[in-house]
């Protein structure tokens, strides 16, 4: 594209050049201000580049404010001095529920022995790591009608202490209890939002849920209601969560609190699982902090990326603005310098190109604002509590525009305003 881009725009003032009437240009009545075509097509582009150059600007305001107010969002629980892993469980050696948690509760209670650990616990998805696993909920005494109506629900299996140590505030109820993993009683601890959607205006413990599972549906009591918080990525509307006690056998991810820094306990967790069995595998132990910034890593790079092509969109209007008013100084030198000789104040001069300028600016900000609007709903459903048509972006947008294109101007209409008169006439 750029090689075809620089043979075009060489192709066509060399076409230009060599169809002038060469007798014309020599005679000493010939024009200095350029044709009105020639002034009106560079006048055209820079109005787009500016133009262009403001919807960039104000499209990685738009991403970067959406980024900091995503960041900054509560996500319902507390990852700091959190350490994270995976841990997958074979079933040639795990192979039911029972056996699953006898191992996890035993490590639970090796590693929250060691120094610097407060808590540890277990869950199947890991919030904001693995948004999967909906399942079909709804009040037993409120079927749907329709199973398409049947509304999802993310489902997580728990070991006791999970809300405790990510610091999951309980609402209403109780949390599980080891008994609770080897009950044949379904039990159920539901998020706040799923509460309020199941059972408006009634007290959801001691209430039912049916959870649709391969093998029909089951009833499930509720013996808990937890605070809201994100699954799938940070600042995100309520989602209807449910947690029942961990009665599955595989791979889950455990959450270890620590009143040091996560990471200096990475060799004696890693120690402890490889004493209760060696064959087992650890993945992504790293601390919470840094593995939910990592996930948050595509809309910062959206953000910055976005922001270095405003920032040479922005350069390159400035320049063609730049560029555009310096050779029409140039093409009237000699009108200028008359100007000046009549006894034109140097005010004045400047005023005339600034003017020039500044309504390029105008029309080329006028076209930026319709192409944001229409960015804006493009980019809609990548912005968290930032409005897409939002106006500080825009403002912002259109200042820093407004300044460097003012910069851009009043260098050439400064170089007209000392234009000699009598050079320019003797030149000419």
């Amino acid at each position: 594209v750029s090689l075809l881009t620089g043979i075009l725009f060489g192709i066509m003032p060399a076409l230009r050049a060599s169809s002038e009437n060469l007798a014309k240009d020599l005679s000493p009545s010939r024009k200095t201000t350029g044709s009105k075509a020639s002034v009106r097509l560079r006048s055209a582009l820079v109005v787009g580049q500016v133009g262009l150059s403001l919807v960039l600007l104000v499209g990685s305001g738009m991403l970067i404010r959406s980024f900091a107010r995503q960041s900054s969002s509560h996500p319902g629980f507390d990852p700091r001095h959190v350490l994270t892993g995976m841990i997958d469980l074979p079933e040639d050696r795990y192979p039911n529920a029972d056996r699953c948690n006898q191992f996890l509760e035993a490590l639970k209670a090796e590693i929250e022995a060691l120094p610097g650990v407060s808590s540890m616990s277990y869950i199947s998805h890991l919030p904001v790591l693995h948004p999967f696993s909906d399942l079909a909920a709804w009040a037993s005494d409120a079927p749907p009608a329709l199973l398409a109506e049947r509304e999802m629900a993310y489902r997580r299996a728990v070991l006791p202490g999970y809300f405790q140590t990510l610091r999951i505030p309980i609402l209403a109820g109780r949390d599980f209890t080891s008994a609770d993993l080897y009950s044949k009683t379904p039990l159920m601890i539901v998020s706040q939002h799923m509460a309020k959607s199941l059972f408006p205006g009634r007290n959801p413990l001691g209430q039912h849920v049916m959870l649709d599972q391969e093998n029909g549906a089951v009833a499930c009591e509720v013996v808990g209601v937890v605070g809201d918080v994100a699954i799938r990525t940070f600042g995100e509307a309520p989602a209807r969560a449910m947690y029942i006690p961990n009665r599955g056998n595989g791979g889950g991810g455990f959450v270890i609190r620590t009143t040091v820094d996560p990471e200096s306990i990475l060799q004696s967790v890693r120690k402890r699982v490889a004493a209760r069995d060696r064959g087992l595998a650890i993945e992504n132990l790293r601390s919470f902090e840094k593995r939910l910034a990592r996930s948050m890593a595509p809309q910062k790079v959206s953000a910055i990326t976005l922001s270095l092509f405003s920032a040479v969109a922005l350069l390159l209007a400035s320049l063609g603005l730049y560029g555009v008013l310096s050779y029409l100084v140039k093409l009237r030198t000699r009108e200028i310098g008359i100007r000046t000789a009549l006894g034109a104040q140097m005010g004045q001069v400047v005023w005339e190109i600034t003017k020039h300028g500044l309504v390029l600016t105008a029309f080329g900000m006028g076209i930026g604002v319709l192409g944001s609007l229409a960015l804006g709903r493009i980019l809609a459903s990548q912005l968290y509590k930032v409005s897409p048509a939002d106006p500080l972006s825009m403002a912002l947008g259109s200042l820093t525009l407004g300044f460097v294109a003012m910069v851009a101007t009043l260098v050439p209409a400064l170089q007209a305003a000392r234009v000699n008169p009598v050079v320019a006439l003797r030149d000419e």
